[in-house]
């Protein structure tokens, strides 16, 4: 069952819950009987209709398909904001749920700290960051004299004319240039802009995508610029970059 951080979406995922239990029917419902506080009231009115009731009056009602999936839709959106989780899972759980007590922590912090058998945890950060940078500057000579010693075979070396060591590098193994299929070879060079303006005459995929526009506005978006618009989204470049 999920939690919420708003009652009002609670008493919505309960009715849910119920209503499938008792497998009725929205119509069944009487406006008022069910829980709309948890939606935003910009969305509301797209939940509800009209008709006539028993007694020939107009009334009003929860659309059930629509009222169901506003409820999965606020559910997905609080899941992501954390104002939605489930107390006894391992993730969309609130903070406060995986976290100690702090008055608890305060009041027992060494005796926790010591049945957990992780040292670190009670070592003093200074005397830790001493211990680290001593180990790091062993590891630093151990392996420079591995070097100089001509013991790491992954290392080029070259010497003078007295046997003294001057420079070391890493050596560079060239690629084998035969991997690729000669067929590639074959293929003229072209712009990333040809590709998507011949993909556009052969399938048309371009009606795909949703014109941002005025309302009423019946302008038909540009080709070229939705091509741009593909470009700078797929580089990671922003549209803002693309135009300038």
């Amino acid at each position: 069952m999920f939690s919420c951080a708003k009652q009002e979406m609670s008493e919505a995922i309960i009715f849910l819950k119920h209503h499938f239990e008792y497998n009725k029917t929205f119509n069944s419902y009487s406006f008022n009987e069910v829980p709309l506080g948890g939606f935003p009231k910009r969305t509301r009115k797209f939940l509800t209709y009209k008709t006539r009731s028993s007694e020939n009056q107009m009334v009003k009602k929860i659309d059930g398909g629509r009222y169901e999936f506003m409820v999965y839709l606020q559910i997905q959106k609080g899941l992501s904001a954390g104002t939605v989780f489930v107390r006894d899972s391992n993730t969309h759980r609130s903070l406060e749920d995986e976290l100690i007590d702090i008055e608890y922590w305060t009041k027992h912090k060494n005796e926790i700290l010591a049945g957990l058998n992780m040292p670190l945890l009670s070592m003093d950060v200074t005397d830790f960051l001493d211990d680290l940078e001593t180990r790091l500057e062993e590891k630093y000579i151990e392996v420079n004299g591995r070097i100089l010693r001509g013991k790491n075979s992954g290392f080029k070396i070259k010497y003078n004319k007295k046997g003294e060591l001057t420079n070391w590098t890493l050596p560079y193994t060239r690629m084998d240039d035969g991997i690729n299929n000669p067929f590639f070879g074959q293929l003229p060079v072209v712009g990333i802009g040809d590709v998507i303006r011949y993909a556009n005459e052969a399938t048309d995929f371009m009606k795909s995508f949703t014109h941002i526009q005025p309302k009423n506005a019946k302008i038909i978006a540009d080709p070229e610029v939705v091509s741009a618009c593909i470009v700078a989204s797929a580089t990671g470049m922003e549209t803002k970059k693309m135009k300038e």
